[in-house]
């Protein structure tokens, strides 16, 4: 891409709508949950997000909040709180209900948690049991974990996130465990391998997690910065969900990703790297994992514009 290209694409990007939608354009019977993360050390404000997330027109799906606190006065309280989302599905009547949440919450006096982050969890049974479904999606968080990371920034051009202790890169671990293995073992084992390797929520992925409300086992995608934006969450959402439904379909371009993998770099995949802009790379992933410009440009906006900078971004 020539600099007069990435310019006017950058522009474009930045004067582009960027709103909430209703639907999303993934596969229909595609579930979901989000658990976003807060800080807060009043109980008055506590008390007020019970009453955002407890209404009666949606009393059948029912949020909960989570909390990690000790009471430290009669009206202050310290620690990390969490809203865990129910099961949502692809329809207007979750979507809005889960934006309703997100803007109730970006009105109290609570912030999103500065060392932790928002967490979406997808059902592992979208594989259907399948080990090569198994490892189309290893392959391509692998070889495009540097896109997703800095998409999962959000707002901000860095990581909020404490990644040593919460959502540490994994490229060179799943490089490795792909490598290893034929995939012609047991999707239990292989998934049971997995998470020896990624050890329980220290990692970008986690294979552990069960959905508390339907008790199925989910994938967690744990890197996205805590936000109460329900566009951005939105946005995260419609990426995970889309990767899963392009293996799924059999829709990924298999040629790009074995090539991808072949000349795969052990030292590119940094952290440290991860907020570098390539622009190349990203307009590349969202080809591959999306089948309609309008998910494309919800992509890249985020990935590209950050419209809260708090460092000089580095352009390769």
């Amino acid at each position: 891409m020539s600099t007069i290209e990435e310019i006017s694409l950058m522009e474009y990007l930045e004067n582009m709508p960027f709103d909430y939608r209703e639907t999303l354009n993934v596969n229909p019977n595609d579930k979901f949950g989000v658990e976003i993360e807060f800080i807060s050390s009043k109980r008055r404000s506590l008390d007020k997000v019970y009453k955002i997330i407890n209404f009666k027109p949606y009393e059948k799906k029912v949020y909960r909040l989570a909390s990690s606190k000790r009471i430290v006065a009669p009206k202050s309280v310290e620690g990390i709180h969490e809203i865990k989302t129910p099961v949502l599905e692809n329809n207007s009547k979750d979507l809005m209900n889960f934006k309703r949440v997100c803007d109730g919450l970006s009105k109290e006096d609570i912030i999103p948690g500065n060392q932790k982050g928002v967490h979406v969890h997808v059902d592992l049974s979208n594989f259907m049991n399948d080990p090569y479904y198994l490892k189309l999606f290893l392959k391509v968080f692998c070889v495009y974990e540097h896109i997703i990371s800095r998409f999962s920034y959000g707002e901000e051009d860095y990581s909020n996130i404490n990644y040593a202790s919460y959502s540490r890169e994994i490229s060179n671990l799943l490089y490795d465990f792909i490598r290893n293995h034929t995939f012609d073992e047991n999707f239990e084992d292989l998934i049971t391998d997995l998470r020896h390797i990624l050890n329980f929520k220290s990692y970008a992925l986690n294979f552990h997690q069960k959905d508390s409300s339907c008790r199925n086992e989910t994938i967690e995608f744990r890197t996205f910065n805590g936000t109460f934006n329900p566009t951005i969450i939105e946005n995260d959402v419609n990426m995970c969900l889309n990767i899963v439904d392009r293996i799924v379909n059999n829709e990924l371009d298999i040629d790009l990703i074995d090539y991808k993998f072949s000349e795969y770099n052990r030292g590119f995949y940094k952290k440290r790297s991860y907020s570098k802009l390539n622009m190349e790379d990203a307009i590349e992933f969202s080809d591959l994992i999306f089948n309609y410009n309008k998910d494309k440009d919800y992509f890249l906006r985020q990935y590209a514009v950050k419209p809260n900078p708090k460092k000089k971004e580095l352009v390769i």
